[in-house]
This record gives structure tokens, sequence and C-alpha cells, in this order.
């Protein structure tokens, strides 16, 4: 049976530093349960190390460019960046 490809979904988690593993950990296990128990499916699961004050997100930037991907789950909009009007630095806006 195929999976449906519209409840499919990419976790996407960053921390600041290597010495927080159990941060990423922790932050994965919410993100997957929540995602799994609004019935979608984790396709992908996506982690980069980087400081939420800079727009230097590589992975991020490979998963918003890529057009198979639909749906990228957070734990907080923080983990994308911190500055809520530009997303890595690719010059997108969020509206206020």
């Amino acid at each position: 049976m195929e999976e449906n490809k519209t409840n499919l979904c990419v976790v996407y988690a960053r921390f600041s530093s290597s010495d927080q593993k159990s941060e990423l950990d922790r932050q994965l296990a919410t993100v997957v349960t929540a995602v799994t128990q609004q019935g979608f499916t984790v396709s992908k699961i996506v982690t980069e190390i980087g400081s939420g004050l800079n727009g230097h997100r590589p992975k991020l930037k490979r998963l918003l460019s890529d057009s198979s991907v639909k749906q990228i789950a957070i734990e907080h909009k923080d983990r994308l960046m911190r500055e809520r009007r530009r997303i890595c630095g690719i010059g997108s806006t969020i509206p206020r």
C-alpha cells in the first residue's frame, strides 16, 4: 500500500551547540509524538547545529527548496530562527 503523501511530514530540530544532545533528543521526541498523534507520518528527521541568531542553516535551506517537502514540523518557531522577519537568510519575510 502506498503512503499517502499528503500525510508525510519532515521533522526539523535545531540546537545551538553539540553539547546539547539531550535537548535535541527531547525536541525530537516531543515533535515526533505530536506529529504522529495528529495522524502524520514522519518521512524524515533533519537535525542541525547552529545559533538561532544567524541564518546559516544549509539543511533547512535544502528542505525549504525541496518541492517534494510539503510539511515541516518544528517544536517552536525559534527553532527556525529567532529573528522572525527573516528565515535562514534566504530573504523570505514572514508578515507580522
